[in-house]
């Protein structure tokens, strides 16, 4: 066995751990309008602290988790614990959107709208106030199973976020196929908006084509 595989069976080890003794956080970043300094809502971002004591990156535990399976528990822990969350804020009186990235093992399985109902039910945040983030190789894959939870979870009043457009995945039609609500373009379009002219034709392109 090489170093690679090792290092990739630690890390599942370290997951299951993890999920048992509740190692895992969210963190929430704001998600602000570009015209006003309104405050839209958060997007929950999972962070992970090893049973060693150790903060792993999740460009290094997301894919194995994926691989593993274990995306599907710790996916569930996301959501749940996110809508509780929003719940509290709701509470409050601050009704905020709260933005939860999905895989796509996630949507293929058929209990997954059924989670989702109960973690709302069970937190009492409102369906309005959830967006499931998907990225353009979820609806690429044209899985059976993920296009009927995403219309489903639509029609629950859920927002539907995707995620890194622009990528090469996926064609525009994608967009009139699928209840898409918001369109999150990727960040290699964004970074030098201001000084490529060919970026800015690019995103202004995408935007119009969005409203429209």
């Amino acid at each position: 066995m090489n170093i690679a595989a090792q290092q990739r069976m630690s890390l599942q080890t370290f997951l299951r751990r993890s999920l048992q003794s509740n190692d895992f956080s969210l963190h929430y970043q704001p998600l602000f309008s570009a015209v006003s300094p309104r405050l839209l809502g958060f997007e929950a971002l999972l962070r992970w602290r090893n049973p060693n004591g150790v903060i792993v990156r999740p460009a290094e535990f997301i894919s194995v988790a994926e691989d593993s399976g274990l995306i599907i528990p710790i996916g569930e822990w996301v959501i749940r614990e996110a809508c509780q969350t929003a719940a509290r804020w709701q509470k409050n009186g601050h009704p905020l959107r709260m933005s939860v990235n999905v895989s796509a093992l996630q949507l293929r399985r058929k209990s997954f709208v059924d989670m989702v109902k109960s973690a709302l039910a069970e937190s009492g945040a409102e369906p309005r106030l959830l967006e499931i983030e998907i990225t353009e190789r979820v609806i690429v894959g044209g899985h059976e199973q993920a296009i009927s939870a995403l219309r489903e979870i639509d029609a629950l009043g859920i927002q539907i976020a995707i995620d890194d457009f622009g990528t090469g995945y996926s064609g525009l039609s994608y967009l009139k196929q699928f209840p898409i609500d918001t369109v999150k373009i990727d960040q290699s379009f964004i970074r030098d908006l201001t000084v490529d002219a060919d970026d800015e034709a690019i995103v202004r392109a995408i935007i119009a084509m969005s409203k429209s």
